[in-house]
């Protein structure tokens, strides 16, 4: 009974550039089974990188996951620099990361392990066999040619894609951090950057290098009350943008002397994104126009009246955090 299996590249596209493998063990060189002189075994390790896929189409023949397709990604480039172990449509998948016989816990290794130590049997097929077909199809043809110049270029594009976020993520920090002037530059790239570009779940660490301990990003790890102050001091208009200069403090009500401040510049459309937004949906909509049913966000486009509407919104935020 055949039946095919989920596309195992479903989460590859959103990953991130993981740690590199422990050291690789040796990989034998292809072997016969044991009582099946027909049938090859061999291993391969295979590792993810972001927006590769693994390209591979597989389904479930008799509980076994059997190859039924090959596409461009990890496995093409795997192929074209192993011929002797060169995985092929109709190989079967013995193992990953250690899993077998469980078809389901496979699959779910396949698409979540970052590296992948697999190995495959093929049935039918001798080690002579194998080797007259690994001459007559050698790599140089002009589809795979095509095919390793395009994953090539996505991963030109992935590492060029990754400076321009650090370079807008400095950009904003020489804004909050740095004494002006500055140039025309830092504040385009600081224009394009986002919360989504840095990773959340830092909240934690950050605010403990400063003295505030938090169990998590919700709640704090002090019995005591800390204080959450945010104002908006005035607006620039500079590389082109209107930018609110958002004076911000956070302090424990029992130490005056951990009071920490800085200053926030952000176009509307950031404090949209990256606070307005998120309030919205870390509290249902109910509870949020309650707090801010008399305060709503300015409207886009910047019209007179942003600035005062923007310190409206901003001070049902102030108090207890």
């Amino acid at each position: 009974m055949e039946r095919d299996l989920p596309d195992v590249d479903s989460t590859t596209a959103t990953g991130i550039m993981g740690p590199k493998p422990s050291p690789q063990p040796d990989l034998e060189r292809p072997q016969v089974a044991m009582g099946q002189a027909s049938a090859l075994e061999f291993s391969v390790v295979l590792q993810r990188f972001d927006r590769c896929p693994l390209g591979l189409s597989l389904a479930e023949i008799d509980g076994k996951i059997q190859i039924v397709g090959l596409g461009d990604g990890i496995v093409f480039l795997w192929n074209q620099k192993n011929e002797e172990r060169a995985i092929g449509v109709q190989d079967f998948l013995v193992e990953v990361n250690g899993i077998s016989q469980d078809v389901q816990y496979m699959l779910r290794e396949l698409r979540s392990a970052q590296v992948l130590q697999l190995r495959l049997r093929r049935e039918g097929k001798s080690l002579q066999d194998e080797e007259v077909a690994s001459r007559q199809d050698s790599p140089g043809s002009r589809k795979k040619n095509q095919a390793l110049h395009s994953i090539e270029i996505l991963l030109e594009e992935k590492e060029a894609h990754e400076d321009q976020i650090r370079e807008q993520k400095l950009a904003m920090l020489s804004l909050s951090i740095l004494p002006g002037p500055h140039d025309d530059q830092v504040w385009n790239l600081a224009a394009e950057w986002c919360m989504d570009h840095t990773l959340l779940y830092e909240d934690v660490g950050f605010v403990k290098a400063f003295g505030f301990h938090a169990l998590d990003s919700k709640a704090w790890g002090q019995v005591q009350e800390t204080r959450l102050e945010l104002h908006v001091v005035e607006h620039v208009e500079m590389a082109g943008h209107t930018w609110y200069i958002v004076q911000c403090s956070l302090q424990p009500n029992v130490d005056t002397s951990s009071l920490l401040t800085w200053q926030a510049p952000r176009r509307l459309q950031q404090l949209r994104g990256d606070l307005h937004n998120r309030l919205k949906h870390i509290n249902n909509e109910e509870n949020y126009y309650r707090i801010f049913k008399d305060t709503p966000f300015p409207h886009v486009g910047g019209v007179p009246g942003t600035t005062a509407r923007l310190k409206a919104w901003l001070f049902p935020l102030g108090g207890p955090a």
